[in-house]
């Protein structure tokens, strides 16, 4: 397989957990017994604080190395993130850190990717994507995993466990369930996305904090994948700026194949 493929593949394992698509949908859960008045403000003001200490910037710019594994390859290539918040997201593979393989930029209505190494362009509509997901996952969770946030945010309803040394956030999401762990400024420290059906699961752990005054961006990021082929990227970021502006770079020569989904 070449490079660019096995980045490809890494983007649909990684971020739209393709290897954990469910057959047939689940059962509704019965919701947490609600306690108290003043347990449930507390809960809810406990939500307000972690939505209010989410990592958010108008601009965020990273070069990262990843290395990619899984049962039959290593791989290390560089990337360059590029992101505006609400608007795109921006990402150029390089293999040796010179020949670009891939671009992908991922818009609110679709994830477009040029396979500069296979001359192929391909647009997919979250919609699509979907069809691969136990959990409903779009622009707005894929803009929280680059800005180091759980993909998706705690809600009023949420189950919290307070018990243990750090604060637990579960919620159930589509057909999956999501499970957060936060430092004590509120943090996401790890986030596991499981499918309640195959018991297939992704894992993200948040490592090397970066302080830039509000946002503390984790600079080491671990993806790890557990189904029929066990996976694990780690992304180490590096020149990690919140304030650079610049127009990405996404021309689709006319030569290429295209394909749209």
């Amino acid at each position: 397989m070449s490079k660019s493929y096995s980045f490809l593949l890494l983007l649909a394992i990684v971020v739209f957990m393709g290897a954990c698509k469910t057959k047939k949908n689940l059962s509704s859960t019965k919701p947490e017994p609600k306690g108290t008045a003043v347990e449930e403000l507390s809960r809810q003001k406990l939500v307000e604080n972690i939505l209010q200490q989410k990592n958010s910037s108008e601009w965020l710019y990273a070069k990262a190395e990843v290395n990619y594994k899984d049962d039959k390859q290593d791989l290390s290539f560089d990337m360059e993130i590029q992101a505006h918040q609400d608007d795109y997201i921006w990402l150029n593979a390089r293999a040796m850190g010179l020949l670009n393989v891939a671009r992908i930029l991922i818009k609110p209505d679709s994830i477009r990717i040029i396979d500069l190494m296979n001359k192929v362009y391909i647009s997919a509509s979250y919609d699509y994507l979907k069809k691969f997901s136990p959990s409903p996952i779009g622009f707005k969770q894929l803009q929280n995993i680059v800005w180091g946030n759980a993909p998706f945010d705690p809600t009023a309803t949420s189950k919290i466990d307070t018990t243990t040394q750090k604060l637990l956030i579960t919620l159930l999401v589509g057909n999956g369930q999501q499970e957060s762990g936060y430092l004590s400024n509120l943090k996401t420290q790890k986030t596991t996305l499981l499918d309640l059906q195959t018991r297939r699961s992704m894992s993200i752990d948040h490592e090397h904090f970066m302080d830039f005054g509000q946002n503390s961006i984790p600079s080491t990021r671990i993806f790890n994948i557990q189904s029929e082929k066990k996976v694990e990227c780690r992304f180490q970021l590096n020149n990690i700026a919140i304030s650079f502006k610049r127009e990405p770079s996404f021309v689709i020569p006319k030569t290429y194949k295209v394909l749209v989904y």
